[in-house]
């Protein structure tokens, strides 16, 4: 009921209310994005709730550095279902009971935050994080997975306080990342 009266206000003061998803260890990530079981089961449930508590979608920090170009790939169509499923519920009376107004309209949104993508700003360099070939093992989703939907990639930087880490970190995405996919998210660097 708190969720549900929370996005409510949110929504009336013109603020969308997402849900937020972390705390998986690598292992686990594995283990959760290769069993398309447990795929599903959580696709049913996000949705469920996004209805029922009136979610506007997901933002998903799952930052380890040691994933597999496949482990990615497979967290990014984890991604795209999620943002699939989310879609088809957007257009039910269900969603629009508790998306009133201008909300309803609003298609609903899955992000990932990715983490201190190298410093340089050149794609293929490592930074804290780091990226190699075009896709990061901080935030363990492969952009080319991604393609075709509208899941945004955030780069977040909020624990690096080094000069030009976070504006490094967003010109890396421009260079890596489909522009349809493309976010910014939060920087904590001094300057």
């Amino acid at each position: 009921h708190r969720a549900r009266v929370t996005a409510q206000s949110l929504h009336h003061r013109g603020i969308a209310f997402y849900g937020m998803v972390n705390g998986l260890s690598t292992a686990q990530l594995r283990s959760f994005v290769y069993n398309q079981t447990s795929v599903a089961a959580f696709v049913r449930g996000a949705v469920d709730d996004a209805v029922e508590y009136g979610l506007d979608g997901y933002n998903f920090d799952w930052e380890y550095a040691d994933a597999q170009r496949e482990d990615a790939l497979k967290y990014a169509a984890f991604l795209v279902a999620l943002e699939e499923g989310l879609i088809r519920a957007w257009n039910t009376p269900a969603w629009a009971k508790h998306h009133k107004g201008d909300w309803a309209s609003q298609r609903p949104r899955v992000s990932v935050a990715t983490g201190g993508i190298g410093y340089d700003g050149i794609p293929g360099t490592a930074g804290f994080c780091g990226h190699t070939d075009g896709w990061w093992n901080c935030s363990q989703v492969d952009p080319a997975g991604l393609v075709g939907s509208n899941v945004t990639v955030l780069p977040m930087n909020t624990y690096d306080y080094r000069d030009g880490c976070w504006y490094s970190a967003v010109g890396a995405v421009h260079a890596t990342v489909p522009i349809a996919n493309r976010g910014v998210g939060l920087g904590t660097c001094k300057g």
